[in-house]
């Protein structure tokens, strides 16, 4: 099997996150990684393209004065291409563009984009290089800048922290989730697709986004779980929970006590899912994956245990303490590996729900230690 070297530039933003997480588990893909410490010396970009098969370039600067802008993009574009010449390669390079090239053509961003793209197409073209010009639409998804990368993530932190929303413009949105665009990246790595290429989202206008994400936000509030009908639906919910503040778990339950004992309502769902059990003897560790699609809820119902989150490609490890003395529930941010231990005496009895049927032909379940 011929390994394949992907590079990623601009690889802590919002695409080169998802796309790192998408690539981590391609046996036959090696990835490597350039940040704005990688562009800050011509031997660390030297360092970075060599033995490169392909480079996806994210890196931009889409907010600042116009002149900055188009100088700046064109400025990591050149640096990038001096820095191909350095190592010979005979590379496929895959240009981020955007549509914002087709429905604002005269905004700063988007002539920068069109300069950046005829630039490194005319290099590739006299080095005997390929290029991808690859024309995605607004993406979304979770862990993004509000009020930098996307409305979606605006709206997101906003409703998740109570914060009034506003609409400035309202508009007609091509929604793709980051992961989406990972997994269109792959496949024209795959099928060698050069030239200019373009991926679909969901047209969804600003009013009705900030509708659908207030009514996932008002009925979370409330114990429910949402309806999650299409994959954008799900897509919207886990990128809403990525903004949560994170003393927002484990939410307690409202107990119903009387001398019989006690009852509660474990989960309430406007959707069908799976719900499962297991006990963990003292001392055990279950876990330790993570799910990019899959809604998980932990309810501990007898015995002590530690809940534990970790961001991929963060080290700040998040702790929970539950009891089935105290009923709570803490559900599970997508992205996130996590594991729970029973830290008590006693075998640990955990209630589970998850929001989809268990597929072994697609478990969306990658091991990683928290």
């Amino acid at each position: 099997m011929h390994m394949i070297n992907i590079g990623i530039t601009g690889s802590n933003g919002l695409i080169g996150y998802h796309l790192r997480v998408f690539l981590e588990n391609k046996k036959e893909v090696s990835v490597h990684l350039a940040d704005r410490e990688t562009f800050s010396s011509s031997e660390s970009l030297e360092d970075f393209t060599c033995d490169l098969d392909v480079v996806v370039h994210l890196a931009d600067k889409n907010v600042g004065a116009d002149k900055d802008l188009r100088e700046i993009n064109m400025n990591i574009s050149k640096a990038l291409t001096d820095a191909f010449e350095k190592s010979e390669n005979k590379i496929h390079l895959i240009f981020a563009s955007s549509t914002h090239t087709i429905i604002n053509p005269k905004a700063a961003y988007s002539v920068s984009k069109v300069e950046c793209s005829d630039y490194l197409n005319n290099w590739c073209n006299n080095h005997d290089c390929h290029f991808t010009n690859l024309v995605i639409p607004h993406v979304f998804g979770e862990f993004g800048k509000p009020f930098y990368n996307s409305v979606v993530s605006s709206f997101c932190y906003q409703l998740a922290n109570n914060e009034a929303t506003k609409i400035i413009d309202d508009k007609e949105l091509e929604l793709l989730h980051a992961f989406d665009v990972a997994k269109g990246i792959f496949e024209i790595i795959q099928k060698k697709d050069f030239g200019q290429q373009r991926l679909s989202g969901s047209s969804v206008s600003v009013v009705n986004l900030r509708e659908k994400l207030a009514h996932l936000s008002e009925l979370y509030s409330q114990n429910i779980v949402p309806a999650l009908e299409t994959q954008l639906d799900c897509q919207l919910f886990n990128t809403y929970r990525s903004y949560l503040p994170k003393d927002y778990y484990p939410r307690e339950y409202k107990l119903n006590i009387d001398d019989r004992g006690m009852l509660f309502e474990s989960i309430k769902a406007e959707q069908s899912g799976l719900t499962f059990a297991s006990t963990t003897k003292p001392g055990v560790t279950r876990g330790n994956h993570y799910h990019v699609d899959k809604f998980e809820r932990f309810i501990v119902l007898d015995g002590e245990a530690t809940i534990r989150f970790r961001r991929l490609y963060n080290s700040n490890v998040e702790s929970f303490t539950v009891s089935g003395e105290k009923p709570s529930y803490v559900d599970i941010p997508t992205f996130t590996t996590h594991n729970i231990t029973n830290t008590g005496s006693t075998n640990l009895l955990t209630l589970f729900w998850s929001n989809v049927f268990y597929d072994e032909q697609n478990p969306d379940t990658y091991f990683e230690e928290v």
